[in-house]
């Protein structure tokens, strides 16, 4: 005589057996995303900084060498920015 397995307990045990893999993998998402914002938090405040002129003798430094100073770190956030997902 085949014994009639219920589709449902079939579903259920399969969501039990997977359960701690959904959540270990949503904790590691939420921890992503936090470390994600952090980084782009980091990013933000780097970039602000450096929209602020650097000053030489109490007035701002506008020289080709500073702006290209200014113009390499730009491009070093932009990098970082776009390896982000």
């Amino acid at each position: 005589m085949h014994k009639h397995v219920q589709p449902m307990s079939i579903m259920v045990s399969i969501l039990i057996l997977l359960l701690p893999l959904g959540l270990s993998s949503h904790a590691e998402n939420c921890i992503s995303l936090e470390n994600e914002y952090s980084d782009l938090v980091r990013i933000f405040e780097e970039f602000r900084e450096l929209a602020q002129p650097k000053t030489r003798h109490g007035v701002p430094d506008f020289t080709p060498a500073a702006m290209k100073q200014q113009e390499n770190a730009l491009e070093e956030l932009l990098f970082r920015l776009a390896g982000m997902d």
